[in-house]
């Protein structure tokens, strides 16, 4: 009996990825957002941004509010979610800080301080070290999201190098569809990702975090800015519609406070330039003389590749191409053809 379960044992592991007839669905939606604009169904985010912006802090709000869902009661609520069991993986920080900082979030989202969220406490660990306990857990306790803190810390390799963020995504999606990340901006430019193009390849949602604190009396009030940069089978989000949030710490940086915020409460937030992705980059093409490659644009525009890309591929764009240099396609502006 042995000897035939090992014969028949190889196929049963390979048959568990194979060819199968797969009918369109013209009702399918094409994105569902389960934190909106944060998360969508089936879809990775990647949150970037400086050390010290709030990154963790956001993610842990995000994860129980999924998690709880309607617990939280309406005026607590800094997104529309919908409720779904997650896990938040923790790679970064002591046992110790977690659970002081799950109560606090708790606490802000109006829900009782020891309120658990399945965590995976891994501080000091790779994501190899993991990877096969996450698997299964995921499998058997029903997850539905992963919230990873953080892809520097996952242990894969060079983040510069493209097998890494292949394989990073790749682990991410393997563990659940559904998957929210954070990632780390480069030293002193803080308009994308640290790392590979392949990160921005292989998520479906790019969201940028930037932070600015106030002193109000003994209290500290991080005003943070959320703005998707980059979207897959989602509609672009304008500059105007980025969120603003408010977490207020007291003198001990305790989070005592977490609230939804407008503009005009940090000034400092608004970018100097502001003028949304897609003017941004026909701007450029008119700069550069009414044509300019996808690699050149990003470069001028400091937008990633992969963003600049789907603006000028998307559907109903007002770009056409004008011919290719070797590997590079040359874009321009659809109003320009006659000027060429």
């Amino acid at each position: 009996r042995l000897d035939l379960f090992c014969l028949n044992l190889f196929s049963v592991w390979i048959g568990r990825h194979g060819i199968e007839m797969l009918a369109g669905n013209p009702d399918a939606p094409t994105a569902e957002y389960l934190i909106k604009p944060l998360l969508v169904r089936d879809g990775g985010t990647v949150l970037f941004g400086p050390p010290g912006h709030g990154k963790s802090y956001v993610t842990l709000l995000a994860a129980v509010s999924m998690d709880a869902g309607d617990e939280v009661p309406e005026e607590r609520r800094l997104w529309a979610t919908a409720k779904r069991r997650c896990v938040f993986v923790n790679l970064e920080r002591s046992k110790r800080s977690l659970e002081a900082r799950l109560a606090r979030v708790n606490q802000c989202l109006g829900l009782p301080a020891k309120r658990p969220l399945p965590i995976l406490q891994a501080r000091g660990l790779g994501m190899r070290d993991i990877a096969e306990g996450l698997y299964r857990d995921v499998r058997e306790m029903n997850i539905e999201a992963t919230f990873m803190d953080s892809i520097t810390r996952m242990g894969l390799g060079d983040l510069n190098e493209n097998q890494t963020g292949n394989r990073v995504v790749d682990m991410l999606s393997g563990a659940c569809p559904t998957w929210f990340a954070i990632g780390h901006s480069p030293r002193n430019d803080d308009t994308h990702l640290f790392g590979s193009q392949m990160f921005d390849a292989g998520e479906d949602l790019g969201i940028q975090i930037k932070a600015s604190q106030q002193r109000v009396g003994d209290l500290f009030v991080t005003g943070v800015r959320l703005r998707v940069v980059k979207g897959n089978d989602v509609p672009t989000w304008p500059a105007e519609a980025d969120q603003f949030l408010a977490l207020t710490f007291d003198p001990k940086q305790a989070l005592v406070k977490a609230s939804k915020a407008a503009e005009a409460d940090f000034p400092t937030l608004v970018d100097q330039n502001s003028t949304p992705p897609l003017q941004r980059i026909k701007d450029c093409i008119l700069a550069m003389g009414g044509k300019a490659t996808t690699s050149t644009i990003a470069k001028e525009t400091g937008l990633a590749a992969a963003t600049v890309n789907g603006y000028l591929n998307g559907k109903g764009n007002s770009f056409q191409k004008l011919g290719r240099d070797g590997h590079e396609v040359f874009y321009a502006l659809k109003s320009d053809r006659g000027q060429q």
